[in-house]
């Protein structure tokens, strides 16, 4: 059955760019339909043919290097749509329209010179997992984008949950907000070290009135935020710390009695003189 999918490969590459026309109404239409504006639909005759005459080399040959290279087409593809903010699922509705004007033309060429149905198996085991690898390269470079951009912006947020806001020359107020998990305690203990030596404070006040539950684990890292702050002779002290976040740290065992502490960051400025 060899010599089908060779002859088979030899018409779809010799046959790229009229099925890379008939794919273009084709895409052209589904676009339209999906309100795609974008590279996708822009995309050279020339980008679609070469593709199509990859998966006809394919046939010929089954070489993995071949694959390889339409692995590297699809994933420079996918960065392109990535590029113009087109979703996944609107980049990949290019792939039905491959896999349909590839097998439109083996059913012509077979029907016309009656290829055995054996042939159209090979066919199958040939064409139809390599657009699912496309599928799947596709998806990857999604997917990794994702992750970056999960990444780069959960950073963003921890840089932005962990402020250090300078009042005076030597003063400053770290105002803690929300849930202190594990991570971002630790993000606390070193960031609010390198902060406060830049700014070369001599006060720090950690305000945790928006902060409603802390464990042990937590507790210990502020703990020790403390001690660390103390060390570089910074003095720390703790607003906005409520019946039930002093009852559960006493309850920790945690020492808190040599810390300065005050029910609210106003009562806590007006000990340093600063009137707000």
């Amino acid at each position: 059955m060899e010599k089908y999918l060779v002859s088979m490969g030899e018409k779809i590459s010799e046959s790229r760019f009229e099925l890379s026309k008939r794919m273009s109404k084709m895409l052209n239409l589904e676009y339209q339909r999906s309100g795609i504006d974008s590279i996708i639909e822009e995309e050279s005759l020339e980008l679609r043919a070469s593709l199509i005459k990859l998966i006809g080399e394919m046939l010929q040959t089954n070489d993995p290097g071949i694959e390889e290279q339409i692995i590297n087409w699809s994933t420079d593809t996918a960065r392109k749509a990535i590029d113009v903010s087109i979703p996944l699922e609107k980049a990949t509705k290019a792939v039905p329209i491959y896999r349909k004007v590839i097998w439109d033309a083996i059913k012509e060429e077979a029907v016309k010179n009656s290829y055995p149905l054996e042939a159209v198996f090979d066919f199958n085991c040939v064409i139809d997992p390599l657009l699912d690898r496309i599928v799947y390269a596709f998806s990857h470079v999604y997917i990794e984008d994702f992750k970056e951009t999960i990444n780069t912006a959960k950073q963003e947020l921890d840089e932005l949950s962990i402020p250090v806001v300078p009042l005076t020359k030597d003063i400053a107020v770290l105002p803690v907000v929300g849930t202190i998990d594990t991570h971002r305690a630790r993000l606390m203990n070193d960031r609010v070290l390198k902060r406060c030596t830049e700014l070369k404070l001599s006060n720090l006040i950690i305000d945790l009135s928006g902060v409603h539950i802390i464990d042990t684990l937590v507790a210990h890292h502020l703990f020790n935020v403390i001690k660390a702050l103390s060390l570089l002779g910074i003095r720390t002290i703790i607003s906005g710390l409520r019946p039930e976040l002093a009852q559960t740290i006493v309850s920790l065992g945690i020492d808190f009695s040599e810390i300065s502490t005050f029910a609210s960051l106003r009562q806590a400025l007006n000990t340093m003189d600063i009137n707000y």
